[in-house]
């Protein structure tokens, strides 16, 4: 553009030159009358202002050429330009052909990765069911622990059975000692019979016969009678054995009774001492030093909670998890049993899941004083979460007041966020004091700033419960709650990517 107006610029100046110079020339040779190449002074003048004229034309031209080079480069490759001009414009056309070739082939990633998106989802519904069958497997083996009292139950009626049957030993006993004292009666009254009777020889000898076969039918039942009496006598001592553990556990449970009445309870019967993670892919001599480690903090946490350290020095004593059967020759758990159940159950993940978390419970209420019974539980660490997903949602008035509003948000967080995540595979922390469940995390210190949004947003507060970071099934869910005031665009387990 500024090329152009200087142009005119420099025509506008050079046409005014021109005519002013033409003119003054013209002039001056007709007042002088000069004569050139034999015509008239008219027309010499006309032919001087002809050729001023023209040599100021030429003279502006070349300025024009001094001044901007691209005026002598648009002049003598006028024709070359051209068909630059032309193959540009075929270019062009080319490359517009090929945009709209590459908008259609992204029309078409942009079907494909809303069809991955589809798929992902339709595998989370999958996992999320495949969640749900563990759980209830879980709750079958908790029906067998059930089961597993009922048989103990049975167990003690067996006992009394077996009571009713050794009575009965001891009545058949009886019988085939009286029958025993008859048969050798029969046995002499026969002989002195047979000196007597020789002429009822032939009948004494059937009748000694069938008293010989009397008798051969009379020791195989005894011996019958020996083999039951060996079995109840080692059945007695099976249930004798396990009268004596039930003793043994009852007279536990009554001490414990009597302690928790004078001592403060420092763990509740289910409440964790502690929880970590193990990698299963290690050899499992790395998994039985990284346990052992674990366990002895566990051993210090109790102590210095008040647990009391037994002969061998411990504050904890591990029992039987409900999933293993490690006794011993005589009967009673060991450490080195247990340990060994746990490291050879996460090993046995190596393939599956890389990562085994590893729970420890109380087994029973503790008191000051006490040696903490403890079950060992492996579970797989999965990822439940991952960070921006949408756990829950929930609609709340913010119309009301600010106490119903708090109350409402509680409750929110309290039921629906936690119940999801703990259906989500989340294992949640049972304090071993209180008992309280936590699954989620939420920073307190914002319910005000919340209140203000809901109260904002209307009667139709949609709430967004989301995941801050990823989480695993061993720790509880960091939150982050999103208020909008209308409906949720995204439903529980989808991302929610740019939200503040």
């Amino acid at each position: 553009m500024a090329a152009l107006i200087l142009t005119a610029l420099i025509l506008f100046v050079a046409g005014g030159c021109i005519a002013l110079l033409g003119d003054r020339l013209g002039t001056y040779v007709g007042k002088k009358r000069i004569s050139k190449f034999g015509l008239r002074p008219r027309e010499t003048a006309k032919l001087y202002t002809f050729f001023s004229g023209s040599i100021i034309a030429l003279l502006v031209l070349l300025l024009l050429l001094v001044l901007n080079s691209s005026y002598l480069h648009a002049i003598s490759e006028r024709s070359t330009l051209k068909k630059n001009i032309g193959a540009l414009r075929h270019e062009n056309t080319t490359l517009e052909a090929q945009i709209r070739k590459v908008q259609i082939q992204i029309a078409a990633a942009t079907a494909q990765v809303t069809q991955a998106n589809e798929d992902l989802r339709q595998a989370v519904l999958k996992k999320s069911e495949a969640e749900h069958a563990l759980r209830a497997a879980q709750q079958s083996l908790t029906e067998m622990k059930g089961k597993l009292s009922g048989t103990q139950t049975r167990l003690a009626v067996s006992q009394k059975a077996v009571a009713a049957r050794q009575h009965e030993l001891q009545v058949a006993q009886s019988h085939l000692e009286t029958m025993n004292s008859r048969l050798r009666v029969s046995m002499a009254n026969l002989n002195a019979t047979v000196d007597d009777l020789s002429h009822v020889r032939l009948e004494s000898k059937q009748e000694i016969a069938a008293a010989n076969s009397r008798i051969k039918e009379l020791k195989s039942a005894g011996n019958i009678l020996n083999l039951r009496n060996q079995a109840l006598r080692a059945d007695n001592s099976d249930l004798t054995t396990a009268n004596r553990d039930m003793a043994a556990a009852n007279e536990a449970l009554r001490t414990n009774s009597v302690t928790l009445a004078s001592q403060p309870l420092i763990y509740r019967g289910g409440g964790e001492l502690g929880r970590t993670t193990i990698d299963a892919a290690q050899s499992p001599e790395n998994i039985r030093a990284a346990l052992s480690t674990w366990l002895e903090q566990l051993d210090r946490r109790a102590y210095d909670a008040g647990a009391a350290a037994g002969p061998q020095g411990s504050a904890i004593i591990l029992v039987n998890p409900p999933s293993q059967n490690l006794q011993t020759n005589a009967g009673a758990s060991t450490k080195e049993a247990i340990i060994d159940a746990v490291v050879s159950s996460i090993s046995d993940q190596r393939l599956i899941q890389p990562s085994v978390a590893v729970i420890a419970e109380a087994k029973y209420n503790t008191a000051a004083g006490e040696q903490v019974r403890v079950d060992l539980r492996p579970y797989n660490n999965v990822l439940v979460f991952r960070a921006g997903q949408v756990i829950t949602s929930s609609t709340i008035d913010g119309t009301k007041d600010e106490t119903a509003i708090k109350q409402s948000l509680f409750t929110f967080l309290a039921n629906s966020v936690r119940r999801r995540a703990i259906d989500s595979g989340v294992i949640a922390e049972h304090d071993p004091v209180t008992g309280n469940v936590t699954a989620t995390i939420w920073d307190i210190a914002k319910v005000g700033d919340t209140i203000k949004e809901i109260q904002a947003a209307g009667a139709d507060a949609h709430v967004d419960a989301i995941a801050l970071s990823d989480t695993y099934s061993i720790e509880p869910v960091p939150l982050r709650l999103v208020v909008t005031s209308n409906a949720p665009l995204l439903g529980p387990g989808f991302s929610k990517a740019g939200l503040p």
